[in-house]
């Protein structure tokens, strides 16, 4: 089951992803793309998360174009670890994953 700490979390990221203009650039994978699942289609199924952080993987490396500062809007929202991760699979995909302390 997912606590409301990690609802409020999640839900601040989005958030702030959407006030940088960043959302077009990113999609939701691991287990929060279930909860979203949950959300947009009213389904029965329960989400399987079982870790404390959101993973995202950044399509297209060369957008946005500008440097985006994350950072400091997550910080200002409340304790949260800011980690970025690159993983090579056939072509470099940007990871970045956002912890949370509950």
């Amino acid at each position: 089951m997912i606590s409301s700490v990690q609802k409020q979390a999640f839900h601040e990221l989005i958030e702030v992803l959407h006030e940088l203009g960043l959302l077009s650039h990113l999609m939701v994978v691991g287990s929060w793309a279930e909860y979203l699942y949950t959300l947009y289609y009213d389904a029965e199924y329960v989400p399987n998360i079982r870790t404390l952080d959101v993973d995202l993987l950044y399509r297209n490396i060369n957008l946005p174009r500008e440097t985006v500062n994350i950072y400091e809007p997550m910080r200002s929202r409340g304790s949260y670890m800011l980690k970025i991760r690159y993983l090579e699979l056939g072509s470099l995909l940007k990871t970045v994953r956002l912890k949370w302390k509950s």
